[in-house]
């Protein structure tokens, strides 16, 4: 979950779940699906925000147990402009074994 407290929004995804991304007030009403995660990943797993530019970023992966597939991907605030910016794959979890950190300042 990531938060824009200028605009009073959250962001959140099912993990795994439906397999959006989302947000809605911080109330929880309002809650609109901004875009689905596309295939072979299942879920994010984290997000974060630059509200400066209107740039959501998340890290995404498969939900086999292994996690053989993992991505960076961002998005315009409002779902559109969806691309991968980086991707990691292997035939087992240790190929693309680590973590992945993703801060804005």
């Amino acid at each position: 979950m990531a938060l824009d407290l200028a605009e009073r929004k959250m962001y959140f995804s099912d993990m795994p779940g439906n397999y959006t991304v989302r947000r809605a007030n911080l109330d929880g009403s309002g809650v609109e699906t901004l875009l689905a995660v596309p295939q072979p990943y299942l879920f994010c797993k984290a997000m974060a925000l630059d509200v400066a530019d209107h740039k959501m970023y998340l890290y995404l992966s498969t939900d086999d147990g292994l996690y053989r597939e993992r991505a960076i991907a961002r998005a315009n605030m409002d779902g559109t402009g969806f691309e991968i910016l980086y991707q990691m794959a292997g035939n087992t979890g240790r190929d693309v074994a680590g973590s992945i950190a993703l801060y804005l300042p």
